[in-house]
């Protein structure tokens, strides 16, 4: 994997296009497990509330919305600025006790701290949206909410949102689909740096040590797969009929079928007259699970994929039988999981390699309270453990 070298400053300097690619997935989402934060460390934003509200006994209210409840680098981040990223779910904290609340504060806090390290990232980028593009974007929502007999308004009300705060959100959501679409070449080609990057990552012997490495997790069992035709006589008998005359005229129409389906008729088409095409296409089974004159046929040596049983005499019933696939034990050819396998191992060196930026953008970021850098962090790191263990296994 190559070296990440150390990034300069956001504000001065362009990120690479290795940090902005590394970035990408951490922009699409703020989900997150819980990160622990320490509840003894100092609370600074109490310190920095500026002018919000107190209460009668001169403290200030946790929700009070001109709160200051962080700071990264120069943006201020208050009570309001929460409530207008998470909306109705942070109005309810109004709703829980006081413990619930700063645990949530804490959580909605780091969620909003990585996302404002991000969109730094993009902003050097010169990614942004236009206010035409917004503009066409509410124009083409409002058309299919009114195609379904709905505006806008009363969809937002439904969801217990202010039009301000969707648009906000919405916003966000078209700057990190732009973003997204720059970096991975789906709006323009992909640079030859970029694709540099994705080679170095994952090479060709990376790969094939990672299938001997693993080489269990792609065995197989014996398995087959046929399709049936099932002649219930008690279904085919004619009024009247004695119990060996419909045997044998049964016995005599499945020898018809298998010869008709052995000269090139469609079997499907031969099950309609009895069941559903496909009613009886049964699951992947192993030796020894079905019947066994099942077994007979279908692990036979001289049978191939294709090939149509003779019919099987059941109790009530005849059989016939078309082999569909057969997999004999062994282990899947490297060729037939090599771009799996390869994905799986770029998916993997992207993880740790955003982590390690991610870290690195927040080692160098001015944050209080001190106590969300250092959870942060911590978070990071473990991420980056956790992806150097799943990447030795």
């Amino acid at each position: 994997m190559k070296a990440i070298a150390r990034i300069p400053g956001m504000s001065n300097r362009r990120p690479t296009l290795l940090l902005a690619l590394l970035l990408v997935a951490a922009c699409a989402s703020t989900d997150r497990d819980p990160i622990v934060v320490d509840s003894d460390a100092p609370d600074v934003s109490r310190k920095e509330s500026g002018p919000a509200t107190a209460e009668p006994n001169g403290e200030v209210s946790l929700l009070d919305p001109n709160r200051v409840v962080a700071r990264v680098n120069d943006q201020v981040i208050t009570v309001r600025t929460l409530n207008a990223k998470y909306g109705a779910n942070f109005r309810r904290l109004g709703e829980v006790g006081e413990a619930q609340v700063r645990y949530m504060l804490d959580q909605y806090s780091l969620g909003y701290i990585t996302q404002v390290i991000v969109f730094e990232a993009a902003r050097s980028f010169g990614v942004a949206v236009t206010d035409e593009e917004f503009r066409q974007k509410i124009e083409r929502v409002e058309k299919g909410l009114l195609a379904r007999d709905t505006t806008l308004e009363e969809d937002l009300e439904a969801q217990g949102l202010a039009r301000w705060e969707w648009e906000a959100q919405l916003r966000r959501e078209m700057l990190t689909k732009k973003l997204r679409e720059m970096l991975l070449g789906t709006s323009a080609p992909v640079s030859a740096e970029t694709r540099a990057i994705v080679d170095i990552w994952v090479r060709p012997v990376d790969v094939q040590n990672a299938y001997e490495r693993r080489r269990e997790e792609y065995r197989v069992e014996e398995r087959a797969r046929v399709e049936a035709i099932y002649l219930v006589l008690s279904a085919l008998r004619k009024e009247g009929e004695s119990g060996l005359a419909v045997q044998t005229r049964v016995r005599e129409l499945a020898n018809e079928i298998v010869a008709k389906a052995r000269a090139g008729e469609d079997f499907a088409e031969l099950t309609k007259p009895y069941h559903e095409p496909g009613q009886y296409l049964a699951a992947p089974f192993g030796r020894g699970e079905k019947q066994p004159p099942v077994d007979e046929f279908v692990w036979d040596e001289k049978t191939a994929v294709g090939d149509v049983s003779d019919p099987i005499v059941l109790r009530g019933s005849v059989l016939i039988l078309k082999l569909v696939s057969r997999q004999d034990a062994g282990y899947l050819p490297f060729e037939e999981v090599r771009d799996a396998i390869e994905q799986e191992l770029q998916l993997s060196a992207v993880h740790l390699a955003q982590a390690r930026v991610q870290l690195q953008l927040l080692e160098e970021a001015v944050i209080t309270p001190r106590r969300y850098k250092v959870a942060l962090i911590d978070s990071y790191r473990r991420a980056i453990r956790a992806e150097l263990e799943k990447q030795a296994r």
